[in-house]
Protein backbone atom coordinates (compact mmCIF):
# COMPACT_ATOMS: atom_id res chain seq x y z
CA UNK A 1 0.00 0.00 0.00
CA UNK A 2 2.63 2.33 -0.92
CA UNK A 3 0.49 4.62 -3.49
CA UNK A 4 -2.01 5.04 -0.60
CA UNK A 5 -3.19 8.67 -0.65
CA UNK A 6 -1.11 9.39 -3.82
CA UNK A 7 -2.93 10.75 -7.19
CA UNK A 8 -2.23 10.11 -11.06
CA UNK A 9 -0.76 13.37 -11.11
CA UNK A 10 0.10 16.76 -9.99
CA UNK A 11 -2.68 18.43 -11.66
CA UNK A 12 -5.62 20.02 -9.65
CA UNK A 13 -8.41 17.87 -9.05
CA UNK A 14 -6.43 14.46 -10.34
CA UNK A 15 -8.26 11.36 -8.90
CA UNK A 16 -6.63 8.71 -7.03
CA UNK A 17 -4.19 5.95 -8.15
CA UNK A 18 -6.14 3.06 -8.89
CA UNK A 19 -4.95 0.56 -5.71
CA UNK A 20 -6.38 -2.32 -7.27
CA UNK A 21 -5.17 -2.90 -10.70
CA UNK A 22 -3.21 -6.16 -10.00
CA UNK A 23 -5.66 -7.35 -8.23
CA UNK A 24 -6.56 -11.14 -9.48
CA UNK A 25 -9.99 -11.54 -11.75
CA UNK A 26 -10.84 -14.39 -9.56
CA UNK A 27 -11.75 -11.95 -6.89
CA UNK A 28 -12.85 -9.08 -8.92
CA UNK A 29 -15.79 -11.58 -10.64
CA UNK A 30 -16.85 -12.88 -6.94
CA UNK A 31 -19.34 -10.48 -6.19
CA UNK A 32 -21.76 -10.82 -2.91
CA UNK A 33 -25.46 -11.38 -3.61
CA UNK A 34 -27.92 -9.86 -1.86
CA UNK A 35 -29.80 -12.00 1.02
CA UNK A 36 -32.29 -10.35 2.99
CA UNK A 37 -33.48 -11.73 6.39
CA UNK A 38 -37.23 -11.00 6.24
CA UNK A 39 -39.70 -11.23 9.04
CA UNK A 40 -41.39 -14.72 8.85
CA UNK A 41 -43.85 -15.97 11.12
CA UNK A 42 -43.45 -19.72 10.70
CA UNK A 43 -39.58 -19.58 10.97
CA UNK A 44 -40.72 -17.41 14.22
CA UNK A 45 -43.00 -19.65 15.38
CA UNK A 46 -40.55 -22.41 15.53
CA UNK A 47 -38.05 -20.69 17.66
CA UNK A 48 -40.85 -20.05 20.05
CA UNK A 49 -41.43 -23.79 20.19
CA UNK A 50 -37.94 -24.68 20.18
CA UNK A 51 -37.95 -21.82 23.36
CA UNK A 52 -40.36 -23.72 24.84
CA UNK A 53 -38.65 -27.09 24.90
CA UNK A 54 -35.72 -25.23 26.80
CA UNK A 55 -38.47 -23.68 29.02
CA UNK A 56 -40.04 -26.67 30.32
CA UNK A 57 -36.31 -28.13 30.98
CA UNK A 58 -36.10 -25.26 32.88
CA UNK A 59 -33.20 -23.63 31.11
CA UNK A 60 -34.60 -19.67 31.22
CA UNK A 61 -31.39 -18.40 29.59
CA UNK A 62 -31.59 -20.48 26.61
CA UNK A 63 -35.47 -20.20 26.64
CA UNK A 64 -35.24 -16.70 26.66
CA UNK A 65 -32.81 -16.67 23.88
CA UNK A 66 -34.90 -18.31 21.34
CA UNK A 67 -38.01 -16.29 22.45
CA UNK A 68 -35.81 -13.23 21.26
CA UNK A 69 -35.10 -14.42 17.92
CA UNK A 70 -38.79 -15.54 17.71
CA UNK A 71 -39.90 -11.88 18.55
CA UNK A 72 -36.97 -10.79 15.55
CA UNK A 73 -38.40 -13.34 12.76
CA UNK A 74 -42.28 -12.36 14.12
CA UNK A 75 -44.18 -9.87 11.55
CA UNK A 76 -44.72 -6.84 12.47
CA UNK A 77 -48.47 -6.46 14.46
CA UNK A 78 -48.75 -10.28 14.56
CA UNK A 79 -50.16 -12.41 17.25
CA UNK A 80 -46.00 -14.15 17.12
CA UNK A 81 -45.05 -10.55 18.59
CA UNK A 82 -47.29 -10.86 21.65
CA UNK A 83 -46.27 -14.59 22.40
CA UNK A 84 -42.94 -13.80 21.92
CA UNK A 85 -42.79 -10.99 24.95
CA UNK A 86 -45.30 -13.12 26.87
CA UNK A 87 -43.12 -16.36 27.41
CA UNK A 88 -39.90 -14.15 27.86
CA UNK A 89 -41.35 -12.28 30.87
CA UNK A 90 -42.08 -15.87 32.23
CA UNK A 91 -37.97 -16.26 31.84
CA UNK A 92 -37.81 -13.12 33.69
CA UNK A 93 -39.80 -14.03 35.84
CA UNK A 94 -38.38 -17.66 36.87
CA UNK A 95 -34.44 -15.44 36.73
CA UNK A 96 -35.93 -13.24 39.49
CA UNK A 97 -35.38 -9.82 37.48
CA UNK A 98 -39.20 -8.62 38.23
CA UNK A 99 -38.24 -4.92 37.18
CA UNK A 100 -38.03 -6.36 33.41
CA UNK A 101 -41.36 -9.13 34.28
CA UNK A 102 -43.43 -5.98 34.60
CA UNK A 103 -41.72 -4.05 31.18
CA UNK A 104 -42.39 -7.47 29.34
CA UNK A 105 -45.72 -7.74 30.66
CA UNK A 106 -47.00 -3.96 29.25
CA UNK A 107 -45.37 -4.71 25.71
CA UNK A 108 -46.91 -7.99 25.51
CA UNK A 109 -50.44 -6.24 26.16
CA UNK A 110 -49.31 -3.43 23.42
CA UNK A 111 -48.91 -6.16 21.08
CA UNK A 112 -51.34 -8.51 19.56
CA UNK A 113 -50.94 -11.14 22.20
CA UNK A 114 -54.27 -13.35 22.61
CA UNK A 115 -56.68 -12.37 25.32
CA UNK A 116 -56.78 -15.63 26.85
CA UNK A 117 -53.14 -14.55 28.14
CA UNK A 118 -54.47 -11.39 29.66
CA UNK A 119 -55.19 -12.75 33.16
CA UNK A 120 -52.26 -15.21 33.37
CA UNK A 121 -49.57 -11.80 32.91
CA UNK A 122 -51.67 -9.74 34.94
CA UNK A 123 -51.06 -12.10 37.29
CA UNK A 124 -47.56 -12.43 36.76
CA UNK A 125 -47.25 -8.30 37.11
CA UNK A 126 -48.63 -8.40 40.22
CA UNK A 127 -46.34 -11.15 41.49
CA UNK A 128 -43.53 -8.85 40.47
CA UNK A 129 -44.73 -5.87 41.65
CA UNK A 130 -45.41 -7.45 45.19
CA UNK A 131 -41.79 -9.12 45.34
CA UNK A 132 -40.13 -5.90 44.36
CA UNK A 133 -42.02 -4.44 47.19
CA UNK A 134 -40.00 -6.22 49.95
CA UNK A 135 -37.02 -6.95 47.39
CA UNK A 136 -33.91 -4.89 48.44
CA UNK A 137 -32.89 -2.76 44.85
CA UNK A 138 -30.21 -4.20 43.42
CA UNK A 139 -28.36 -1.50 41.16
CA UNK A 140 -26.01 -2.52 38.35
CA UNK A 141 -22.51 -1.62 38.98
CA UNK A 142 -20.93 0.62 36.65
CA UNK A 143 -17.04 2.01 36.56
CA UNK A 144 -16.00 5.61 36.71
CA UNK A 145 -13.09 7.29 36.42
CA UNK A 146 -11.17 7.53 39.68
CA UNK A 147 -9.72 10.39 39.66
CA UNK A 148 -10.99 13.98 37.49
CA UNK A 149 -11.34 13.69 34.07
CA UNK A 150 -9.03 15.43 31.69
CA UNK A 151 -10.81 18.79 30.55
CA UNK A 152 -10.05 17.88 26.65
CA UNK A 153 -9.76 14.04 26.48
CA UNK A 154 -12.90 13.49 28.73
CA UNK A 155 -12.26 9.36 28.51
CA UNK A 156 -9.17 10.03 30.39
CA UNK A 157 -7.96 10.65 33.77
CA UNK A 158 -6.50 13.88 34.52
CA UNK A 159 -3.66 12.24 36.34
CA UNK A 160 -1.97 10.50 33.07
CA UNK A 161 -0.87 12.22 29.78
CA UNK A 162 0.08 11.20 26.22
CA UNK A 163 3.76 11.61 25.25
CA UNK A 164 5.91 10.81 22.15
CA UNK A 165 9.66 10.06 21.58
CA UNK A 166 11.64 7.94 18.77
CA UNK A 167 11.53 4.99 21.16
CA UNK A 168 7.84 4.46 22.17
CA UNK A 169 6.17 6.82 20.10
CA UNK A 170 2.72 7.99 21.68
CA UNK A 171 2.27 6.70 24.65
CA UNK A 172 0.84 7.05 28.35
CA UNK A 173 2.39 8.27 31.41
CA UNK A 174 1.44 9.20 35.40
CA UNK A 175 1.39 12.55 36.45
CA UNK A 176 1.69 11.30 39.96
CA UNK A 177 1.83 7.71 41.87
CA UNK A 178 -1.11 5.95 41.10
CA UNK A 179 -1.82 3.12 43.47
CA UNK A 180 -3.00 -0.01 41.84
CA UNK A 181 -6.94 -0.24 41.55
CA UNK A 182 -7.88 3.01 39.60
CA UNK A 183 -9.33 3.19 36.75
CA UNK A 184 -7.56 5.85 34.86
CA UNK A 185 -9.58 5.32 31.47
CA UNK A 186 -13.09 4.67 30.50
CA UNK A 187 -13.72 5.08 26.44
CA UNK A 188 -16.87 4.27 24.37
CA UNK A 189 -16.06 2.23 21.90
CA UNK A 190 -14.83 4.34 18.26
CA UNK A 191 -16.41 1.33 16.31
CA UNK A 192 -17.55 -2.62 17.62
CA UNK A 193 -19.07 -5.07 15.59
CA UNK A 194 -19.97 -8.73 17.38
CA UNK A 195 -21.38 -11.95 15.74
CA UNK A 196 -25.11 -12.60 15.85
CA UNK A 197 -24.33 -15.58 18.05
CA UNK A 198 -26.92 -14.49 20.77
CA UNK A 199 -29.29 -11.84 21.40
CA UNK A 200 -27.42 -8.65 22.26
CA UNK A 201 -28.05 -5.23 21.65
CA UNK A 202 -27.01 -3.34 18.83
CA UNK A 203 -26.22 -0.49 19.92
CA UNK A 204 -24.60 -0.66 23.53
CA UNK A 205 -24.51 -4.72 23.45
CA UNK A 206 -26.52 -5.41 26.55
CA UNK A 207 -28.01 -8.37 27.30
CA UNK A 208 -30.90 -9.88 29.19
CA UNK A 209 -32.83 -6.75 28.65
CA UNK A 210 -36.62 -5.90 27.39
CA UNK A 211 -35.35 -6.10 23.56
CA UNK A 212 -37.27 -4.55 20.94
CA UNK A 213 -36.64 -5.83 17.27
CA UNK A 214 -36.00 -3.85 14.32
CA UNK A 215 -38.98 -3.29 12.46
CA UNK A 216 -37.70 -4.37 9.06
CA UNK A 217 -35.23 -7.20 9.40
CA UNK A 218 -34.83 -10.00 11.51
CA UNK A 219 -31.04 -9.73 12.66
CA UNK A 220 -31.21 -7.02 15.13
CA UNK A 221 -32.80 -5.91 18.60
CA UNK A 222 -32.07 -3.16 20.27
CA UNK A 223 -32.72 -2.61 24.42
CA UNK A 224 -34.68 0.43 24.26
CA UNK A 225 -36.06 3.18 21.74
CA UNK A 226 -33.00 5.49 22.98
CA UNK A 227 -30.74 2.91 21.79
CA UNK A 228 -32.54 2.33 18.48
CA UNK A 229 -32.55 5.98 17.74
CA UNK A 230 -28.52 6.61 18.57
CA UNK A 231 -27.64 3.74 16.10
CA UNK A 232 -27.18 5.79 12.66
CA UNK A 233 -25.99 2.91 10.27
CA UNK A 234 -27.92 -0.01 10.62
CA UNK A 235 -30.82 1.64 8.56
CA UNK A 236 -28.42 1.34 5.81
CA UNK A 237 -26.96 -2.09 6.41
CA UNK A 238 -30.56 -3.47 6.88
CA UNK A 239 -32.16 -5.62 4.24
CA UNK A 240 -28.94 -6.19 2.69
CA UNK A 241 -26.25 -8.86 2.72
CA UNK A 242 -24.56 -7.19 5.62
CA UNK A 243 -25.42 -9.92 8.02
CA UNK A 244 -23.62 -13.00 5.69
CA UNK A 245 -20.26 -11.58 5.88
CA UNK A 246 -17.21 -12.28 8.04
CA UNK A 247 -17.14 -9.56 11.01
CA UNK A 248 -13.78 -8.17 9.20
CA UNK A 249 -15.78 -7.05 6.48
CA UNK A 250 -18.85 -5.80 8.68
CA UNK A 251 -16.29 -4.04 10.97
CA UNK A 252 -15.16 -2.06 7.86
CA UNK A 253 -18.24 -1.22 6.44
CA UNK A 254 -19.54 0.15 9.51
CA UNK A 255 -16.51 2.32 9.92
CA UNK A 256 -17.19 3.60 6.37
CA UNK A 257 -21.20 4.03 7.11
CA UNK A 258 -20.00 5.82 10.43
CA UNK A 259 -18.15 8.42 8.29
CA UNK A 260 -20.67 9.71 5.86
CA UNK A 261 -23.13 9.68 8.88
CA UNK A 262 -20.78 12.34 9.91
CA UNK A 263 -21.10 14.86 6.67
CA UNK A 264 -23.97 15.65 4.93
CA UNK A 265 -22.24 14.49 1.43
CA UNK A 266 -19.36 12.83 -0.47
CA UNK A 267 -17.96 16.23 -1.55
CA UNK A 268 -17.81 17.03 2.32
CA UNK A 269 -15.90 14.06 3.27
CA UNK A 270 -13.51 13.74 0.88
CA UNK A 271 -12.72 17.46 1.85
CA UNK A 272 -12.42 16.63 5.36
CA UNK A 273 -9.80 13.53 4.78
CA UNK A 274 -8.08 16.13 2.45
CA UNK A 275 -7.23 18.49 5.03
CA UNK A 276 -6.41 15.89 8.07
CA UNK A 277 -3.89 14.32 5.39
CA UNK A 278 -2.48 17.80 5.15
CA UNK A 279 -1.81 17.58 8.58
CA UNK A 280 1.25 16.86 10.63
CA UNK A 281 0.87 13.51 11.03
CA UNK A 282 1.70 13.18 14.69
CA UNK A 283 -0.98 15.77 15.21
CA UNK A 284 -3.94 14.96 17.62
CA UNK A 285 -6.84 16.79 17.69
CA UNK A 286 -6.89 19.35 20.77
CA UNK A 287 -10.57 18.52 22.37
CA UNK A 288 -12.57 14.65 22.00
CA UNK A 289 -15.99 16.50 22.53
CA UNK A 290 -18.31 15.11 19.61
CA UNK A 291 -18.17 12.84 16.84
CA UNK A 292 -15.70 14.55 14.00
CA UNK A 293 -12.99 14.84 16.32
CA UNK A 294 -12.86 11.61 16.97
CA UNK A 295 -13.02 10.55 13.43
CA UNK A 296 -10.02 13.19 13.17
CA UNK A 297 -8.35 11.24 15.59
CA UNK A 298 -8.69 7.96 14.06
CA UNK A 299 -7.54 8.42 11.19
CA UNK A 300 -4.41 9.67 12.83
CA UNK A 301 -3.70 5.99 14.13
CA UNK A 302 -0.82 3.97 13.34
CA UNK A 303 -0.87 2.42 9.72
CA UNK A 304 0.48 -0.75 10.17
CA UNK A 305 0.19 -3.05 7.20
CA UNK A 306 -0.13 -7.22 7.96
CA UNK A 307 2.47 -9.66 7.46
CA UNK A 308 0.59 -12.47 7.38
CA UNK A 309 -1.36 -11.87 4.14
CA UNK A 310 -1.84 -9.96 0.71
CA UNK A 311 -3.22 -6.51 2.21
CA UNK A 312 -4.07 -5.78 -1.77
CA UNK A 313 -6.49 -8.90 -2.20
CA UNK A 314 -7.90 -8.07 1.07
CA UNK A 315 -8.57 -4.69 0.61
CA UNK A 316 -10.13 -5.29 -2.82
CA UNK A 317 -12.46 -7.54 -1.37
CA UNK A 318 -13.81 -5.16 1.40
CA UNK A 319 -13.96 -2.32 -0.94
CA UNK A 320 -16.21 -4.53 -3.26
CA UNK A 321 -18.60 -5.50 0.05
CA UNK A 322 -18.18 -1.51 1.01
CA UNK A 323 -19.46 -0.39 -2.29
CA UNK A 324 -22.20 -2.81 -2.73
CA UNK A 325 -24.34 -1.58 0.01
CA UNK A 326 -26.72 0.91 -1.72
CA UNK A 327 -26.06 4.02 0.72
CA UNK A 328 -22.65 4.20 -0.26
CA UNK A 329 -22.93 3.01 -4.01
CA UNK A 330 -25.16 5.85 -4.34
CA UNK A 331 -23.29 8.39 -2.96
CA UNK A 332 -19.52 7.44 -4.64
CA UNK A 333 -21.01 7.13 -8.34
CA UNK A 334 -18.04 8.61 -10.28
CA UNK A 335 -14.73 7.65 -10.52
CA UNK A 336 -13.33 9.94 -8.32
CA UNK A 337 -15.37 9.50 -5.83
CA UNK A 338 -14.61 5.91 -5.71
CA UNK A 339 -11.11 6.09 -5.93
CA UNK A 340 -11.05 8.12 -2.65
CA UNK A 341 -13.76 5.86 -1.30
CA UNK A 342 -11.15 2.70 -1.39
CA UNK A 343 -8.57 4.51 -0.11
CA UNK A 344 -10.54 5.30 2.93
CA UNK A 345 -10.95 1.55 3.24
CA UNK A 346 -7.68 1.06 2.74
CA UNK A 347 -6.57 3.97 5.12
CA UNK A 348 -8.99 2.29 7.58
CA UNK A 349 -7.95 -1.23 7.14
CA UNK A 350 -4.23 -0.50 7.83
CA UNK A 351 -5.78 1.63 10.99
CA UNK A 352 -7.19 -0.76 12.35
CA UNK A 353 -5.06 -4.03 11.30
CA UNK A 354 -2.98 -3.61 14.62
CA UNK A 355 -5.20 -1.17 16.97
CA UNK A 356 -8.30 -3.54 17.84
CA UNK A 357 -9.52 -5.92 20.47
CA UNK A 358 -11.12 -8.97 19.94
CA UNK A 359 -11.39 -12.19 18.05
CA UNK A 360 -13.82 -13.79 16.42
CA UNK A 361 -16.75 -13.20 17.78
CA UNK A 362 -16.05 -9.43 17.77
CA UNK A 363 -13.69 -6.92 16.93
CA UNK A 364 -13.19 -3.23 18.77
CA UNK A 365 -11.50 -0.27 17.91
CA UNK A 366 -10.99 2.40 21.11
CA UNK A 367 -9.08 5.80 20.18
CA UNK A 368 -7.28 6.78 23.74
CA UNK A 369 -6.68 3.24 24.28
CA UNK A 370 -4.59 2.51 21.15
CA UNK A 371 -2.44 4.93 22.85
CA UNK A 372 -1.35 2.59 25.32
CA UNK A 373 1.49 0.33 24.31
CA UNK A 374 2.44 -3.63 25.51
CA UNK A 375 4.08 -5.03 27.87
CA UNK A 376 3.88 -9.14 29.00
CA UNK A 377 3.75 -7.77 32.44
CA UNK A 378 1.43 -4.92 31.93
CA UNK A 379 0.24 -2.25 34.93
CA UNK A 380 -2.99 -1.51 33.25
CA UNK A 381 -5.94 -4.24 32.68
CA UNK A 382 -7.98 -3.81 30.01
CA UNK A 383 -11.68 -5.08 30.02
CA UNK A 384 -14.88 -4.39 28.45
CA UNK A 385 -18.45 -2.71 29.96
CA UNK A 386 -20.95 -3.47 26.70
CA UNK A 387 -20.14 -0.40 24.62
CA UNK A 388 -16.72 0.78 26.68
CA UNK A 389 -13.46 0.20 27.63
CA UNK A 390 -12.25 0.23 31.36
CA UNK A 391 -8.54 0.71 31.73
CA UNK A 392 -7.84 -0.15 35.79
CA UNK A 393 -4.30 -0.26 37.09
CA UNK A 394 -3.30 -3.65 38.33
CA UNK A 395 0.13 -2.72 39.76
CA UNK A 396 1.22 0.76 41.51
CA UNK A 397 2.50 3.36 38.94
CA UNK A 398 5.02 5.61 39.60
CA UNK A 399 5.32 9.54 38.61
CA UNK A 400 6.68 9.85 35.19
CA UNK A 401 6.35 5.73 34.53
CA UNK A 402 4.75 4.50 31.31
CA UNK A 403 1.91 2.78 31.64
CA UNK A 404 1.32 -0.46 29.62
CA UNK A 405 -1.25 -3.11 28.67
CA UNK A 406 -1.06 -6.35 27.41
CA UNK A 407 -1.44 -7.27 23.64
CA UNK A 408 -2.14 -10.58 24.19
CA UNK A 409 -5.03 -12.87 24.77
CA UNK A 410 -3.19 -15.43 26.95
CA UNK A 411 0.10 -13.60 28.43
CA UNK A 412 1.18 -16.95 30.20
CA UNK A 413 2.30 -18.72 26.97
CA UNK A 414 6.14 -19.20 26.90
CA UNK A 415 8.80 -16.62 25.98
CA UNK A 416 9.29 -18.02 22.36
CA UNK A 417 5.71 -17.96 21.77
CA UNK A 418 4.77 -14.50 23.02
CA UNK A 419 7.74 -12.88 21.17
CA UNK A 420 6.79 -14.63 18.14
CA UNK A 421 3.11 -13.62 18.24
CA UNK A 422 4.33 -9.91 18.95
CA UNK A 423 6.37 -10.07 16.36
CA UNK A 424 4.63 -11.17 13.66
CA UNK A 425 0.98 -9.14 14.69
CA UNK A 426 3.00 -5.64 15.51
CA UNK A 427 6.57 -5.66 14.40
CA UNK A 428 8.21 -5.33 17.66
CA UNK A 429 10.52 -7.68 20.26
CA UNK A 430 9.15 -6.98 24.29
CA UNK A 431 11.83 -6.26 26.22
CA UNK A 432 9.68 -5.99 29.76
CA UNK A 433 10.69 -7.11 33.17
CA UNK A 434 8.87 -10.47 32.60
CA UNK A 435 10.38 -11.15 29.06
CA UNK A 436 13.94 -10.34 30.22
CA UNK A 437 13.41 -12.81 32.92
CA UNK A 438 13.44 -15.53 30.77
CA UNK A 439 11.05 -18.23 30.70
CA UNK A 440 11.09 -18.44 34.57
CA UNK A 441 8.02 -19.85 37.04
CA UNK A 442 6.96 -20.07 40.30
CA UNK A 443 8.04 -21.93 42.92
CA UNK A 444 4.94 -23.59 43.91
CA UNK A 445 6.31 -24.26 47.03
CA UNK A 446 7.78 -21.23 48.06
CA UNK A 447 4.97 -19.66 47.07
CA UNK A 448 2.80 -21.69 49.24
CA UNK A 449 4.70 -20.24 52.45
CA UNK A 450 3.01 -16.98 52.13
CA UNK A 451 -0.57 -17.07 53.28
CA UNK A 452 -2.22 -14.24 51.11
CA UNK A 453 -0.92 -15.57 48.13
CA UNK A 454 -2.37 -19.49 49.19
CA UNK A 455 -5.55 -17.95 50.02
CA UNK A 456 -5.86 -15.88 46.40
CA UNK A 457 -4.29 -19.13 44.28
CA UNK A 458 -7.49 -21.31 46.11
CA UNK A 459 -10.16 -18.99 45.70
CA UNK A 460 -10.01 -16.53 42.95
CA UNK A 461 -12.01 -19.00 40.89
CA UNK A 462 -15.03 -18.60 43.09
CA UNK A 463 -17.06 -16.02 42.89
CA UNK A 464 -18.58 -14.95 46.88
CA UNK A 465 -14.82 -14.27 47.37
CA UNK A 466 -13.99 -12.07 44.41
CA UNK A 467 -14.39 -8.90 47.01
CA UNK A 468 -12.12 -10.66 49.45
CA UNK A 469 -9.88 -11.35 47.22
CA UNK A 470 -9.37 -8.00 45.24
CA UNK A 471 -8.50 -6.83 48.72
CA UNK A 472 -6.20 -9.33 48.85
CA UNK A 473 -4.23 -8.86 45.72
CA UNK A 474 -4.55 -4.62 45.78
CA UNK A 475 -3.41 -4.70 49.66
CA UNK A 476 -0.13 -6.97 48.35
CA UNK A 477 0.30 -5.08 45.10
CA UNK A 478 0.03 -1.64 46.88
CA UNK A 479 2.66 -2.34 49.32
CA UNK A 480 5.33 -3.52 46.05
CA UNK A 481 5.30 0.32 45.14
CA UNK A 482 9.06 0.17 44.48
CA UNK A 483 9.38 -3.52 44.11
CA UNK A 484 11.14 -5.36 40.74
CA UNK A 485 9.15 -7.58 38.85
CA UNK A 486 9.19 -11.14 40.44
CA UNK A 487 6.53 -14.10 39.73
CA UNK A 488 4.20 -13.10 42.48
CA UNK A 489 3.38 -9.66 41.50
CA UNK A 490 2.46 -10.99 38.06
CA UNK A 491 0.15 -13.74 39.71
CA UNK A 492 -1.30 -11.44 41.70
CA UNK A 493 -2.15 -8.55 39.09
CA UNK A 494 -3.78 -11.46 36.91
CA UNK A 495 -5.17 -12.17 39.57
CA UNK A 496 -6.70 -8.90 39.58
CA UNK A 497 -7.41 -8.67 35.89
CA UNK A 498 -9.20 -11.86 36.12
CA UNK A 499 -11.54 -10.64 39.06
CA UNK A 500 -11.95 -7.33 36.92
CA UNK A 501 -13.38 -9.59 33.80
CA UNK A 502 -15.69 -11.75 36.09
CA UNK A 503 -17.47 -8.35 37.60
CA UNK A 504 -18.84 -7.91 33.76
CA UNK A 505 -20.52 -11.86 33.66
Amino acid sequence: MERLWHKESDAVGATYVDLFKSVPKSIINNVPSSNRCCKNNETSTALRTEGNKKFLAEKWEDAMQYYNWSLCFAENESENVGLAYANRSACFFHMKMHDKVIVDVELAKRSNVPDRLLPKLQQRKRDSENVKKIQSRQFEWTPKLSYPANENWPCMSDVVEVRRNVEFGRHMVAKCDIPAGKIILLEENFMMVKNNDEPLCYTCFRNQANFIPCAKCSVVIFCSTECMDRNTTHKFECGTFFHTLHIEDKFQIKLILLAIELFDSAENLMKFVDEILAEDPSKLPAALHDAKSKYHFFLKLGKVPPTTFDITSETYKICRNVMAIPKIGDLFNTTEKQRFITHLVAHHFLATNNNTYGDESNTTVALVLSMLNHSCSPNLHNYAVRHKRCSVTIRPVKKGQQLFTTYLTDGEKPLEQRQKELKQWWGFECKCEYCRSGNRSMDVKMALTNPTLRYVLANYSIKENHSVVMDKCLKFLNKRTNAPWSMDIQVMAAVLGHIYNAMQT
